[in-house]
């Protein structure tokens, strides 16, 4: 190469870069193009120099050259609170690949970020132990380049479809103990670079077929609950696990409990069945103790079950008889509500309780492959009766007052 294409190739590159030589006096606006653009200096053929030469090798890239000097000194900004990488850079690491790591962790933080505060260049974002509740459609918009998003030890309840939209790059999610309990294909569109995938410490209970749809990359899987059943709903992913080559890690089954502590795709397929007796993974209702109340009292109950199957329903009963709003006798029933996918609930109350209350009352859950049920008794007392003083009783369990009622006449 001539020493004139060398000079060429040099100031080309002195331009193109800032590497080297004086710093370029800083651009408040690009360059002017077109008729207002002033006028050149035209040189005679031959008396070019190596100056004009380099500035015609770059002119082409004119406006690229100015809008990376622009970002280049562009301050990285971050909201308050959050901090850049500050581990020392070791050998290999770049001041981009530091610069590109943003920690906005344990802040209290109720929602996510807005994207357009955090640098366009992040490529790992750090979200975790905050107290954001929920994901909205286009939450990271304008991340094109995350590569890592932690949100660990949020109160995540709610995804919408769309939320990651637009993080083409992101391989790593992490949604580690939330408190998601609706899942679906909707909610993952966009994330076609994702390899792996961290939903443990949620509400689910199962997962649906074709949740994963859209993760055309996903080579490594967690959802490990304490939720979680092993049943026919299932049975999809031992297929698709082989057949995507996909790694399942620390995921066991909790129910039923005969597969208890199995792993999720270990389980011989055989024994992942829909048949009786029901075992739900969570069932409970309150008040769940004996109750003894007066006359004209109000008394509230609460019935939750874990939602396991699109027939459930939640149903009330007094010695085995069912129970339904009546207004003439102050009971009212709450429809059945799907709390968050994972939970059916029903609400009974009892105003203005009468005599007839007393008795064995039930929360009984009903579905087409077995029931189970709850039960408290109602000690209704009549208006007249009388209690005793309160009696102090102190032991190694603590300081305790009991209370005895004289019912009259009896």
């Amino acid at each position: 190469m001539s020493s004139q294409g060398k000079t060429k190739q040099l100031m080309c590159a002195l331009l193109g870069s800032g590497a080297a030589g004086p710093a370029p006096r800083p651009l408040a606006s690009p360059p002017p193009f077109g008729p207002q653009a002033p006028a050149r200096r035209m040189e005679p053929p031959g008396r070019r120099g190596p100056h004009a030469a380099a500035a015609a090798c770059c002119s082409s890239r004119c406006s690229r050259c100015w809008e990376r000097r622009r970002r280049r000194r562009r301050p990285a900004a971050l909201p308050p609170g959050c901090k850049h990488d500050g581990r020392p850079r070791g050998a290999g690491r770049t001041a981009g690949a530091a610069e590109g790591k943003v920690v906005c962790s344990s802040l209290e933080l109720a929602q996510v970020l807005p994207p357009d505060t955090l640098p366009n260049r992040t490529v790992t974002l750090i979200l975790s132990n905050n107290k954001i509740s929920e994901l909205k459609n286009g939450s990271f918009s304008g991340l094109s380049l995350l590569e890592r998003l932690d949100l660990r030890n949020n109160l995540i309840s709610s995804i919408d479809p769309g939320a990651f939209w637009g993080l083409s790059s992101l391989k790593r999610l992490d949604l580690t103990n939330n408190r998601i309990g609706c899942l679906n294909a909707d909610i993952f569109r966009g994330l076609t670079n994702l390899v792996r995938l961290n939903l443990s410490g949620n509400l689910f209970s199962s997962l649906s077929q074709g949740t994963f749809d859209y993760l055309g990359s996903l080579r490594s899987l967690e959802f490990q609950t304490e939720y979680l059943l092993c049943d026919c709903n299932i049975l999809w992913m031992h297929r698709w696990v082989k057949e995507r080559n996909i790694t399942v890690r620390d995921t066991r089954c909790v129910y039923p409990k005969s597969l208890q502590a199995q792993p999720v795709t270990g389980v011989k397929q055989e024994l992942l069945t829909c048949d009786p007796p029901l075992e739900l993974p969570s069932f409970y209702m309150t008040p769940s103790h004996r109750q003894v109340v007066f006359e004209g009292d109000s008394l509230p109950f609460q019935c939750m079950a874990s939602y396991i199957d699109q027939d459930m329903q939640v149903l009330w009963y007094q010695d085995g008889r069912i129970v339904e709003t009546d207004e003439s006798q102050g009971i009212f029933v709450e429809k059945n509500m799907i709390h968050n996918c994972s939970l059916i609930a029903s609400a009974l109350t009892i105003s203005n309780i009468q005599a007839g209350s007393t008795g064995n009352w039930g929360c009984h859950v009903q579905t087409k492959r077995g029931n189970n049920t709850r039960t408290v008794d109602i000690v209704v007392l009549e208006s007249s009766a009388q209690y005793c003083p309160p009696e102090r009783v102190v032991n190694n369990k603590g300081d305790f007052r009991s209370v005895t009622w004289r019912v009259l006449g009896k």
